[in-house]
């Protein structure tokens, strides 16, 4: 047999495979709109389509679309961008965004549902410690204790108290007895070794530290501060969405936590250049210029932050932070301790300063744009960059319907 013959037989071969591949690809297709899915797309020949669950779950997803298009419901952008619902937008992009931004924040606040959810979450908490160490001291910290936490943010916790060596795994069983947690992890070998798990009836996620007196202190300069820099808290709202959908978030994969965004944030206002009255500051311009510093002007190479007094810039190689991780990531002092570096374990720096970069960009484009006179639904500009996931929306919805129920004298009271 020739070479030839021996190419036509693969050919030959190939597409009768191609051809099966169609016909099977066009007979599950079939099956699927027998089922009432009309937007079946084949993307993988071996996807198990004809498993009874995987069909199922295509069909329910098609129902609740049905039902939304039947409600008339605008599924596209209200659900990405809940903030506008009921919302009207300047047809002035920079006041638009400016408007935008205070009802993202408003949106985000937490409900009072959300607000007894975390209390019965952290006061079970504190009966498994107490009913072990009732000398001890717990102390809540971190974003739920300054109020800039976002729907499924976590709820820091400290214990204070004396023991040979820190009880880690005492706890651990303390609370597996007492069946709040569902998923749980002891980190004894970190910097800040901590008890960290899921509770589960709120789903909210815990970290128990021992003996730490830096977060509570932190988290009480938080408070003066807000009340200081009255722009600081719908920034810090916008950055931490804005990470947290790129899991730039967690300093445990390199990402920068709360206290570090609000220290940035601060730094910030602390900075700029151009003074005007509270009252008549544009939220978006402070936005845009925040991502421009941080994503296009900073050298996190050379220069680090101190908020410290009325804050300041610092030379990294003067203060000796000039080892080779340092080098790459951003540098913050921390006000209680000036010789910690709060982001020292930032090692995503590079990435959150591309992407400050790339939403600097974006913004600053939509502000050239031009409304027609006869423009009503309002396109979000803060949308450009970020969005609320479906998961967050349908845990908020399950919350406010379980404690809402539970505590209706509460909800209607508010």
């Amino acid at each position: 047999m020739s070479d030839d013959d021996d190419d036509v037989m693969v050919v030959g071969e190939t597409i009768n495979k191609q051809r099966s591949t169609s016909n099977e690809a066009k007979r599950r297709k079939d099956s699927f709109l027998k089922e009432g899915i009309d937007d079946f797309i084949p993307l993988d020949i071996g996807n198990d389509y004809s498993n009874p669950q995987k069909k199922q779950k295509a069909a329910d997803h098609h129902k609740k679309k049905t039902r939304r298009k039947k409600r008339g419901e605008d599924f596209g952008a209200y659900d990405v961008h809940p903030w506008l619902m009921g919302k009207t937008l300047s047809q002035i992009p920079i006041i638009a965004l400016h408007e935008e931004v205070r009802y993202f924040m408003e949106y985000m606040r937490p409900t009072p549902e959300e607000e007894q959810l975390r209390k019965e979450v952290v006061k079970n908490i504190e009966d498994v410690i107490y009913g072990l160490w009732p000398k001890s001291e717990v102390c809540v910290f971190g974003s739920y204790k300054t109020d800039l936490y976002l729907p499924t943010s976590d709820i820091d916790i400290v214990v204070h108290g004396s023991w040979p060596a820190l009880p880690l795994n005492t706890l651990a069983h303390a609370l597996e007895n007492a069946n709040i947690p569902d998923r749980m992890e002891v980190i004894a070998k970190a910097r800040v070794p901590i008890v960290k798990f899921r509770d589960e009836r709120s789903q909210i996620h815990v970290d128990i530290s021992f003996n730490q007196p830096s977060g509570p202190a932190d988290a009480e300069s938080i408070i003066r501060w807000k009340k200081e820099y009255i722009h600081a808290e719908p920034l810090v709202m916008v950055v931490k969405q804005f990470l947290l959908q790129r899991d730039l978030n967690e300093p445990f994969h390199g990402g920068i936590g709360s206290f570090a965004i609000f220290l940035l944030v601060m730094s910030f206002l602390q900075r700029r250049t151009v003074r005007v009255p509270a009252e008549s500051c544009n939220l978006g311009v402070l936005l845009i210029e925040f991502f421009e510093l941080y994503g296009k002007q900073f050298h996190y190479g050379r220069v680090g932050i101190r908020v410290n007094g009325n804050g300041s810039y610092f030379d990294k190689v003067t203060k000796g932070w000039v080892n080779r991780r340092q080098t790459e990531v951003m540098s913050i002092e921390n006000p209680s301790n000036p010789d910690h570096d709060v982001t020292g374990n930032a090692f995503a720096t590079p990435a959150i300063q591309e992407v400050f970069a790339h939403a600097y960009a974006v913004l600053s484009c939509c502000m050239y744009e031009r409304r027609p006179k006869d423009y009503i639904v309002p396109r979000s500009l803060l949308g450009e960059i970020l969005s609320v996931n479906e998961e967050t929306q349908e845990y908020r919805q399950w919350v406010k319907e379980t404690w809402g129920m539970t505590h209706p004298s509460k909800s209607n009271e508010e």
